[in-house]
């Protein structure tokens, strides 16, 4: 005799009018997981085809998005490149300036850690809470969460993210880092203020800070700058040539110390101030980073479709041996050697180069412009104007006014508008 067994979906009549309910719930609740899933498909099918479709509109039209390379040297100032110091071994930047178009009303904030927030932002520093001078290396604070960053939106149409060297935008807590924030990876600094040989900081908390993504490196006696310029030639030669790409180097260079390979040092053995002599040293090992990125990306056939992008973080210290001459006082005050700073952009998609733009921007336009030209969308109320018919085609600025800041903190210089 066969007996046939009730399968377990279905549910067992227990009495008349009565049925067994478990086997219903669960039933119930697999219909509903497939449900959810089969939904969760159909919207990520919906957002590739969305994509898709967005990228093949801007060929249809005969845009392609440009790999954007931002080289953001630390403590830059005015009188510390060769276009505005003849003195200065730097013919890398010196051509690729003299190329491109070079800007002499370009402004950011008086210290990093704002200046670094406003370009990820387009917000000005005062209203995101990054208007106290830079991070230090204790705080539990950084650039707070709430806000989409830069390689976020950039990100969102397609763009493959790096940066390479300084954050100093938040490291207590995983969620500040970089890698959380829209970069795919970082390797450099989480703080301020690192040696270049031994990579430890000293601002206010001693430590080793040098990191690939989440994990530590090695310990190792080469200078920082060069380990920063490998790696960025690395990113470039293993990139996806399909997508485009953003790679944010923040350079170490000439930052806060006067450490320097005694080869560039040997570069200026006419200079008999020994701290002018090796600071002029680092800018030309400064010049032979960016020497590497660039024959990267012309080996990698990209040079052709990248917008280069050079600007410094805030003025010079005086301390270091940096000099803003002929323009007033130092990084961290609210005057125009901190805030001013020089600049240029380099690309094939400008149609005006070899001259000097004096129109006005600042920092915060970055964002808003870089959004612009990779075809990205900017979040809602954001100060940063977009620049790029100034940048390309040499048209006025609509820049008319800026915050230098507003800072009620009291070791801060204070607040101004232009």
């Amino acid at each position: 005799m066969v007996m046939e067994s009730t399968p377990k979906s279905v549910p067992e009549a227990t009495s008349a009018g009565s049925w067994n309910m478990k086997g219903d719930t669960r039933a119930s609740h697999k219909i509903r997981n497939y449900g959810i899933l089969l939904v969760t498909l159909i919207v990520l099918s919906i957002l590739i085809a969305i994509l898709v479709i967005y990228v093949n509109a801007l060929s249809a039209l005969g845009y392609k998005q440009p790999h954007i390379v931002l080289l953001l040297p630390d403590d830059l100032g005015w009188n510390d490149v060769g276009w505005n110091n003849p003195d200065l071994k730097m013919p890398i930047l010196n051509q690729l300036a003299a190329d491109g178009v070079i800007f002499n009303q370009t402004y950011v904030q008086p210290s990093c850690t704002p200046s670094r927030s406003s370009l990820m932002t387009g917000l000005y520093p005062f209203k995101t809470g990054n208007q106290h001078r830079m991070l230090f290396g204790l705080e539990r604070s950084g650039l707070p969460l709430e806000f989409k960053l830069l390689p976020q939106s950039l990100k969102d149409v397609g763009y493959l993210t790096h940066a390479l060297g300084k954050w100093h935008l938040g490291f207590c807590k995983k969620e500040y880092l970089p890698t959380s924030r829209g970069f795919d990876s970082h390797y450099g600094q989480l703080g301020g203020g690192a040696s270049h040989w031994t990579k430890e900081t000293s601002m206010f908390a001693q430590g080793y800070d040098f990191r690939d993504n989440s994990g530590v490196v090695q310990k190792s006696d080469t200078y920082l700058t060069f380990m920063l310029a490998e790696r960025a030639a690395e990113i470039i030669m293993g990139h996806f040539k399909e997508y485009p790409l953003y790679l944010q180097f923040n350079l170490d260079t000439p930052a806060k110390s006067l450490e320097v390979p005694p080869e560039y040092e040997a570069l200026y053995s006419d200079i008999a101030d020994n701290r002018t002599r090796k600071f002029y040293g680092k800018l030309s090992v400064m010049d032979d980073a960016v020497g590497t990125v660039v024959e990267a990306l012309k080996t990698r056939g990209m040079w052709d479709d990248t917008l280069l992008i050079f600007m410094s973080d805030n003025g010079a210290l005086a301390t270091q041996s940096g000099s803003n001459w002929p323009l007033r006082g130092i990084a961290a005050t609210l005057f125009e050697g901190a805030t001013r700073v020089p600049a240029f952009i380099h690309g094939s998609m400008l149609s005006q180069t070899g001259y000097i733009n004096n129109e006005l921007w600042h920092m915060v336009d970055l964002h808003e412009t870089i959004l612009s030209i990779a075809g990205a969308k900017s979040e809602p109320g954001i100060d940063g104007i977009d620049m790029w018919e100034t940048f390309s085609m040499g048209k006025p600025s609509p820049r008319k006014e800026f915050v230098y800041n507003i800072d009620d903190f009291e070791p801060s210089p204070g607040a101004a508008i232009r």
